[in-house]
Parts: C-alpha cells; structure tokens; sequence
C-alpha cells in the first residue's frame, strides 16, 4: 500500500481569493471571499453600478454609475464612493465590450450609440481617453474581438447587410479591413 502513487503527492493548498464580482441584480460590486472553489460574495463594496469591468491585475475596474464612467484605482479601499467621483471619464457612454492590457495600465472600449471605439490610458495619475476611432454607422453588430498585450491594436468584427467584415484598429493610424474572412466571431 505505501507504494501507491497516491502517497506520494504533496497536498495542494488554495490561497484566499481577491476576486471582485459585480452583482448585476443588486447593482453591487462584492469581494469573493473563502478559497478559489469555496468562496462565497462578501460584503458590498460599492452600490448602485449598473456595469463594471475589472482590470487583469484585480485590484481595479472600470465602473458606470449613475450614467457616469469612472476608474477605481483600489477595490479593497475604504471609499470607494470617493474614489469614484474622484477618477471620473467624462464623456464616455457605457461601454458595450472592455479589454484591458496585460499590465492593467490601458483598457479599449466599444461604446455604441453611434459606434465607437476608445482607449483609455494613464489610470496610475488621472484617468483619460488616449485615442478614440468613430465606427462606420453602415456596418452594424460591431464586436470587440481581441486587443494585444498592450491594449494599442484592437481586432474587432462587423456586419453589413448579408456579410462580416474583420477590422484592424491602432490608436494612430487607419483602421484596416482584413480580407478573407466569412464571418469571425472569436479570436486570440
């Protein structure tokens, strides 16, 4: 029996989760609380937020509350209503995708109503947009698709009338239209 594979594996132990969640019912954001695979919502860290987008880095998001965008900077702050009329983006519409860098430092935002596609920056000092491209109102469904790893080139898809198109964006030079292909709806 000693010899038995199953001996002879070290126990794997699960650290505390610093996930937050935004609960879309009670309009809250909540910290999970417990180990990853037994966590539970904790207390409610910020109400009334009708969307929200967290950072890679777990420790930020993007928020849209009372029809106003903002970045919290801290989620485990202790006033966070501060902090969010504090880092307010304004004139930006409630986001329809977010994808952030890899380093948590930019996002890129498809907002709709006419279609647009922003990228927000500098969110270590006073939170801005960096760039933003008006999107053909002709094409329609618009789809954040991918964005590289460091938020500045974003592949998004359309569709216009019975066909798809696929779409390179930059923050400084033209969006191009890639050729070829039917109809993209997921990429890496």
């Amino acid at each position: 029996i000693g010899s038995c594979p199953v001996f002879a594996q070290a126990p794997a132990w699960n650290a505390p989760s610093t996930v937050h969640v935004h609960d879309a019912l009670g309009k809250t954001i909540r910290p999970l609380m417990g180990v990853i695979g037994s966590s539970y919502p904790g207390p409610v860290l910020l109400d009334g937020v009708d969307w929200a987008s967290f950072a890679l880095n777990h420790k930020s998001a993007l928020v849209y509350r009372a029809g106003i965008l903002a970045w919290v900077p801290d989620l485990s702050a202790s006033n966070l209503s501060d902090d969010f009329a504090s880092y307010s983006l304004l004139n930006v519409p409630l986001p329809q995708q977010v994808l952030w860098s890899s380093d948590s430092t930019r996002a890129v935002a498809l907002v709709a109503g006419p279609p647009r596609l922003v990228w927000l920056g500098q969110f270590d000092s006073s939170p801005r947009i960096v760039a933003s491209w008006d999107l053909d109102s002709s094409q329609t469904g618009w789809s954040l698709l991918a964005a590289d790893v460091s938020a500045n080139q974003a592949l998004l898809a359309s569709q216009g009338g019975y066909s798809s198109q696929l779409w390179l964006f930059s923050q400084t030079t033209a969006p191009v239209k890639i050729a070829g292909f039917s109809r993209a709806v997921a990429a890496v």
